[in-house]
């Protein structure tokens, strides 16, 4: 009788809430970038996006030491798909960075608005 016995606690569950987490940010930060006109939405953006990347990156390197929902259950060490995962999402949101665009400033964008509602009018 064999007593080595391993048991797996590898749960696809975890894997499909982690990517569908994943898939669901950058959907969203992926409108918000399209409302980004002004150089102040530009800065709130960048930060928002850095937080995120910056989740991400910890996932990657650390293994999710900032996600221990089940800490007893399951490590991040285990998921190869997760680490794959978290490298591309990582990829991903930083290729989201807003650069090389010209903002405008917010009273340009108000006094452009204005003078183009006045050649409307004429």
């Amino acid at each position: 009788m064999n007593n080595d016995v391993t048991l797996s606690y590898y749960n696809i569950f975890f894997v499909i809430v982690y990517y569908a987490m994943s898939i669901f940010v950058f959907i969203i930060l992926f409108k918000l970038r399209g409302y980004v006109k002004i150089y102040i939405q530009a800065v709130f953006f960048t930060i928002i996006l850095s937080v995120f990347t910056f989740i991400q990156y910890n996932i990657l390197v650390n293994g999710g030491v900032l996600i221990y929902i089940f800490p007893h259950y399951f490590s991040i060490y285990d998921y190869d798909s997760i680490t794959y995962g978290t490298l591309f999402f990582f990829i991903v949101y930083c290729c989201l960075m807003p650069v090389s665009k010209f903002y405008r400033d917010a009273s340009d964008a108000e006094e452009e608005e204005n003078k183009n509602n006045g050649e409307k009018n004429e």
